[in-house]
């Protein structure tokens, strides 16, 4: 399947692009620039009999290392599979048999019609490309030997899209059966430069050690663990947090940065509740599984979203329109948010969270308006008690009864991903800033903003992993000898 899918993607679309003018989203706001992309002095890889070096051996590495097959993987820590070495991922997919099996009708052409409103952008040309390609990436995952759990709906588009593989076993296990014996792996081997010469990509240097190689694949992952960068480079207001991510260190654009390569959409993220966010840090809310027991409310004391199942990336742009933005909680819930209730009396001392029987006292603790509140507050007692469904559309069962003790905390959303990064072209090669290609350079997955910058649009989208993984396997495919 792999190898017939290929052919035909090679013969649709050659791996090196004719010169001619086209469309590259360049520079860091994400415009698309128009720029002349000629192969002249374009040298071969493969003229060359130095292994592929794939730096870093998250998803993305990995699905290059098992499509490329002859390849040195060096991997910065002492294991394999980065995020993928969590349970319970999930893929993003249109037009899949499993989606068929189960009676949910989807296509690309129906995605494609969905991918504005999902990501605050309309679909590129790389975009649809990937679309297309989903049943394929679909049919691909499950020759890895994995089984969906669930396919549950996307939060935008309400189409139930998201392919779950549920929990025992992590993504990184399954990547890392699939690598034949010829690919060698290094773990503790942190890439501290690229080697260029003559503008061309030909090693990589560890512990002073050149290691030189017919092509290189830059696989190290996103920028969100690297504070310094995120400071400089992404709007962060109010409370916001960032993920502790220690894989995630930018390495990607400070190499970018030494050799000129060009980078694109660097303030796409991708934000995600689950945080109290407070002065002492993002304090973790452990109930992350679709309905919450809570409402959300601006300052005026009006909800504007429905929170029974917004709980990923397209949470950021409503929550920045109306930033600050406060959950509201009984108490007996918070408790089990926060584990127990010596964990919420913790928070209550430390001023992350508070609790009144009065929601007067509360909405002026908090800053809310105290008139807009009550008429929340009543109007979700309401919907709860004649078991209708609210303006929003979410199920009066879900709603939490506020009978309780009323319990408030500012809600902080933490960066998870980025969607921007090293600039591609179709084939995942590396672009200077003048739009060329560097000569036996490829980025994959989040170092390129998950196949490719500005794919997923301002607000990235759910179930990202599936890019990551395609754009592996399409680069992999690729430089294959």
């Amino acid at each position: 399947m792999l190898d017939v899918w290929w052919l035909l993607l090679a013969c649709a679309s050659p791996p090196r692009l004719p010169a001619g003018d086209s469309i590259v989203p360049l520079g860091d706001t994400g415009e698309p620039l128009p720029v002349h992309r000629g192969i002249e002095g374009w040298s071969d890889p493969s003229a060359r009999q130095d292994p592929i070096l794939v730096v870093g051996a998250g998803p993305a590495g990995l699905a290059v290392a098992a499509a490329a097959q002859e390849v040195l993987l060096l991997e910065a820590s002492d294991r394999l599979g980065g995020r993928g070495a969590l349970d319970g991922m999930m893929f993003w997919l249109a037009g899949t048999s499993g989606q068929a099996e189960r009676g949910i009708v989807d296509s690309p052409e129906q995605a494609a019609e969905d991918w504005e409103a999902i990501t605050g952008a309309p679909p590129t040309d790389q975009t649809l490309r990937f679309l297309d390609d989903g049943p394929w990436i679909h049919d691909e995952i499950l020759a890895l030997g994995i089984e969906w759990s669930s396919i549950s709906e996307d939060p935008m588009s309400r189409v139930r899209r998201l392919h779950g593989m549920g929990t025992g076993r992590a993504l990184s296990a399954f990547l890392e059966d699939a690598l034949p014996d010829s690919v060698e792996l290094r773990t503790g081997s942190r890439v501290s430069r690229v080697l260029v010469e003559d503008g061309a990509a030909v090693g990589v240097e560890v512990d002073g050690e050149r290691i030189l190689g017919r092509a290189v694949v830059i696989a190290t992952g996103g920028f969100v663990g690297d504070q310094d960068l995120m400071d400089r480079l992404v709007r962060q207001e109010v409370a916001w947090d960032v993920a502790v991510d220690e894989g995630a260190t930018g390495d990607a654009l400070t190499w970018a940065r030494e050799h000129g390569w060009g980078t694109a959409w660097l303030g796409a993220i991708g934000w995600f509740r689950r945080y109290v966010s407070t002065r002492y840090g993002p304090v973790e809310l452990h109930d992350s599984g679709g309905v919450m027991p809570w409402i959300w409310v601006d300052v005026s004391g009006e909800r504007f979203v429905d929170e029974s199942d917004i709980e990923t990336v397209t949470t950021g742009t409503p929550c920045l329109e109306h930033a600050p933005v406060w959950g509201l909680s009984p108490r007996q819930p918070m408790i089990e948010a926060l584990r127990d209730e010596d964990d919420l009396d913790g928070a209550m001392e430390r001023g992350e969270v508070l609790c009144d029987p009065d929601p007067a006292v509360v909405a002026s603790s908090i800053g809310v308006d105290i008139a807009g509140l009550a008429v929340t507050l009543e109007a979700v007692d309401v919907a709860r008690q004649a078991e209708l469904a609210d303006r929003f559309g979410r199920s009066p069962e879900t709603f939490p009864d506020f009978d309780d003790e009323l319990c408030a905390y500012q809600l902080g959303l933490v960066a998870q991903k980025n969607f921007g990064g090293l600039a591609v072209d179709a084939s995942g090669r590396v672009l200077d800033k003048a739009g060329q290609p560097v000569p036996g350079l490829y980025a994959v997955g989040e170092a390129a903003g998950m196949a490719q910058p500005g794919l997923g649009g301002q607000a990235g989208f759910d179930g990202a992993l599936s890019a990551i993984l395609w754009s592996g396997w399409r680069v992999g495919e690729s430089i294959r000898p």
